[in-house]
C-alpha cells in the first residue's frame, strides 16, 4: 500500500472519530386525553431530521400489531349447536352474539387458556359485565352488551373461552385447539390498541429549523397504559436493532427457510428521500 492511500485511510478514520453523534430526543412526554380516559397525546422532540417519520411510523405499526393482549377465541350457549342459529326468548341470532362477543375488551393475567360462564333468567340486556368474576381475567368493557333477553321466561347459560395473543387472529390461521362439543370458534381482536395517529412538525434546535416532532395520539381499549404501550413498543423494536448491531456474534442456523412469497424490491437512494421529505414540508 502506497504511503498516499495509507495517509487517506488514516485521515477518514480520524474524521470518522471526530464526527458528531446523531442527537437523541431530550423530551418525551405522554399527557391524557381530555376527551378519552383511554386514550393520551404522546410528544418526542427533537429528532435529528427525518427521523421523525422513521421513528413515528415504526412505534405506530408495532403498537397496532405487536402488544399483548387477551380475547375471546370461542363460545357455547346451550341449545345451540352451529352459529346460523336462533335462541328462544333472544333478540340476537348467534352470528350477532359473536360479533359482539369481539368487541369485549379483556385483560388476561395467566398465559394460559381461560374458561368463563354467562348464566342469565329473566327480561334483560345482557352485557360483559355479567360475566363471571374471575382472578385470572379482567372484563375492561363491562358495559359492552352480548344479547338482550326479551321474556321473563328466558334462561341462557354460555360458556367462554378467552387466551393471550397479539394483534388479529382469524379462525382459519389458528392452530387446532380442542373445544367442546358445539362450542363456535371466532376472530379474536387481541391487540389493546385501537387507533394511532401521528404528525411531525418541525422545530427549531440553535440555528437549525429542519428538526423534527412526534405528536402521537394513541387510543387504547383500557387493557394498557398509553405510557406502557409506548415502553412496550419500543423495547420491541430495540430487541430487534439490537440483535442485528450485532448479527456477526450471532451462531449460525442450520434451518433453511423456505419463500412462500416474493415481495416488491424497493430500491430508493439518497436523492430519492430528500424529495419525498421535501413533498411532505
Amino acid at each position: 500500500m502506497s504511503a498516499e492511500s495509507l495517509n487517506f485511510i488514516q485521515d477518514k478514520i480520524i474524521r470518522s472519530k471526530n464526527m458528531e453523534s446523531i442527537p437523541l430526543p431530550k423530551n418525551i412526554q405522554v399527557e391524557p386525553d381530555e376527551k378519552d380516559p383511554n386514550a393520551g397525546i404522546v410528544t418526542i422532540s427533537p429528532l435529528y431530521p427525518g427521523y421523525g417519520p422513521t421513528i413515528a411510523n415504526s412505534l405506530r405499526r408495532c403498537m397496532l400489531s405487536s402488544l399483548p393482549g387477551a380475547a375471546i377465541f370461542a363460545f357455547k350457549i346451550k341449545g345451540a349447536t352451529h352459529e346460523f342459529t336462533s335462541i328462544d326468548y333472544v333478540k340476537e341470532d348467534v352470528v350477532d352474539i359473536s360479533l359482539n362477543l369481539k368487541q369485549v375488551n379483556i385483560k388476561s393475567h395467566s398465559d394460559e387458556v381461560v374458561q368463563l360462564t354467562l348464566k342469565a333468567n329473566g327480561e334483560k340486556e345482557l352485557t360483559a359485565g355479567d360475566i363471571e368474576k374471575n382472578s385470572d381475567v379482567e372484563i375492561v368493557s363491562p358495559d359492552q352488551k352480548i344479547m338482550t333477553l326479551t321474556d321473563k321466561a328466558a334462561s341462557v347459560e354460555m360458556t367462554l373461552w378467552i387466551k393471550p395473543g397479539r394483534g388479529y387472529e382469524t379462525v382459519e390461521s389458528r392452530e387446532d385447539i380442542d373445544l367442546e362439543v358445539n362450542a363456535i370458534s371466532i376472530d379474536s381482536i387481541f391487540t389493546p390498541i385501537r387507533q394511532v395517529a401521528y404528525q411531525v412538525d418541525s422545530v427549531r434546535v440553535g440555528d437549525r429549523t429542519d428538526f423534527d416532532k412526534i405528536t402521537m395520539r394513541v387510543e387504547t381499549n383500557g387493557g394498557v397504559s398509553v405510557s406502557d404501550a409506548l415502553k412496550e413498543s419500543s423495547k420491541i423494536l430495540a430487541s430487534h436493532f439490537t440483535l442485528m448491531s450485532e448479527f456477526d456474534a450471532m451462531p449460525s442456523s442450520s434451518e433453511e427457510e423456505e419463500v412462500v412469497s416474493e415481495g416488491e424490491e424497493d430500491v430508493q437512494s439518497v436523492e430519492d428521500l430528500a424529495k419525498e421529505e421535501e413533498k411532505a414540508e
